[in-house]
């Protein structure tokens, strides 16, 4: 990918709309388009998405099953969730997450 080339992102997430309605803004450098796809991960399991951002309360539980959605395909995700134990966090690395990032939810319903 050139760095000029902006990303397609697909969401994965349950629960409360996100992001923002206004992201990413038409002028975003970096994303171009934005997909959904919410649990159980249903739907094509081909994609013309660059990363996918999943967004979960249990990453231990939402991480597998769409690995499983999407088979060999080797999609770069993002997981956002506000576990932190170690075990779940490593389970998830070596699963093949590229990176964890922590938030702490709002409502118990956030996610």
């Amino acid at each position: 990918m050139r760095s000029s080339q902006r990303l397609t992102v697909l969401l994965a997430s349950a629960g409360n709309p996100w992001p923002p309605d206004d992201w990413p803004t038409p002028d975003d450098p970096f994303v171009s388009d934005v997909l959904s796809l919410s649990p159980p991960h249903h739907g094509p399991r081909e994609t013309t998405a660059d990363v996918v951002l999943l967004r979960c309360v249990d990453q231990a539980v939402s991480f597998p099953g769409l690995l499983d959605h999407f088979g060999s395909r080797g999609i770069p995700v993002i997981v956002i969730s506000p576990r932190r134990d170690t075990g779940t966090v490593v389970e998830v690395f070596r699963s093949g997450a590229g990176r964890a990032i922590w938030s702490r939810p709002t409502t118990a319903t956030s996610y």
